[in-house]
């Protein structure tokens, strides 16, 4: 056990992760009223401090909602570390579910108010202000999809190749997919495209993410689905 990483570990290389340099860039989007998208630009730095901040056009600035944000480490740190234990069935609620290999589930109502903040943070993706009020939902996890698209190009490029070498090749292709499913109980969506052609590793790109919808593949906004059109659009025309 001692080969892997504890929680501490992974949880400071996830935060530090998004603030290495050359890590491509995100940005979230929020609905207004009127139906278009307010973009927030992530704020390089924060995540490593503990906190995510977005930034918006006009300098507004919220952070990512977490129940860590209420609730720090300590507490939560000293319950993971606790061993599992069976729980009594007083105040808990027994699901009679047919499908379920033991004819049922029982579950225990949770209590816990770290507890109780994580789940509810888990069902929707907010942004709120630093006193934790005003929250917003986040629709998509946006990339900047041209730069993505330009580091896998550097990763996956073949040495040697001159440009007479590139022009005799077949046009290069560009992939475009999108998949949906349950990740932690929540609908996500992700579109994602490559690039083919044959002076690159195995002849393709891997997978560059565009946008990751906080929804099922039957529920993406009309306003998100415009913004992966036009992103679409600017790859095509791109030069790698």
């Amino acid at each position: 056990m001692r080969l892997l990483p504890t929680r501490e570990q992974l949880r400071r290389v996830r935060r530090e992760n998004v603030d290495n340099p050359g890590r491509t860039r995100h940005f979230l989007f929020t609905k207004r009223l009127l139906g278009n998208l307010e973009r927030w630009e992530y704020v390089v730095g924060y995540s490593t401090e503990g906190i995510r901040r977005y930034m918006a056009a006009d300098g507004r600035m919220k952070r990512l909602r977490a129940h860590t944000n209420r609730y720090w480490d300590a507490r939560t740190r000293a319950q993971a570390d606790e061993d599992d234990t069976s729980e009594p069935e007083d105040n808990g609620i027994f699901l009679n579910n047919a499908n379920t290999e033991h004819n049922g589930t029982y579950a225990p109502v949770e209590t816990d108010p770290a507890r109780l903040e994580e789940l509810l943070v888990c069902t929707s993706s907010l942004l709120e202000d630093g006193d934790g009020g005003d929250p917003i939902p986040d629709i998509p996890v946006c990339y900047d999809v041209i730069s993505a698209q330009q580091n896998a190009v550097d990763a996956a490029a073949l040495p040697g190749k001159t440009t007479e070498d590139v022009a005799k090749e077949p046009p290069a292709v560009i992939t475009f997919a999108g998949d949906g499913g349950s990740v932690r109980r929540r609908d996500l969506t992700a579109f994602t495209l490559s690039l083919s052609s044959p002076t690159l590793d195995n002849g393709r790109t891997s997978l560059t993410s565009i946008v990751y919808v906080l929804a099922g593949e039957k529920k993406v906004d009309r306003a998100v689905k415009d913004y992966i059109r036009e992103m679409i659009s600017k790859v095509m025309t791109a030069a790698f």
